[in-house]
């Protein structure tokens, strides 16, 4: 009987770091592309000073795509460089 457990007990624990970093199997990303975090930056970017702004942010469909401002790392001047904005919303974004 204890044979028995634990080699059941291996084999579940053989197979859960295989599912548990697969995501169930199905294939997907977690983020969104840069060419489409460039898109959203330039619907964002409402003056089109290179920089976005936290409420340019807060209008604009980005803000339903990444949970707050802060994630895209604003600088000592509350804005979010173009560059920023793209590396932050393709790592921070959550895709569809």
């Amino acid at each position: 009987m204890k044979i028995l457990v634990i080699a059941l007990s291996m084999a579940l624990f053989s197979i859960a770091p295989v599912y548990a970093g697969s995501c169930g199997g199905a294939p997907h990303s977690h983020g969104v592309s840069k060419g489409e975090a460039k898109s959203y930056f330039d619907k964002t970017d409402a003056n089109k000073d290179g920089k976005v702004s936290k409420s340019e942010f807060d209008a604009s469909p980005a803000s339903a795509k990444v949970k707050s401002f802060e994630k895209l790392k604003p600088g000592a001047d509350g804005l979010v460089s173009k560059r920023e904005f793209i590396e932050g919303f393709a790592k921070h974004a959550r895709s569809n």
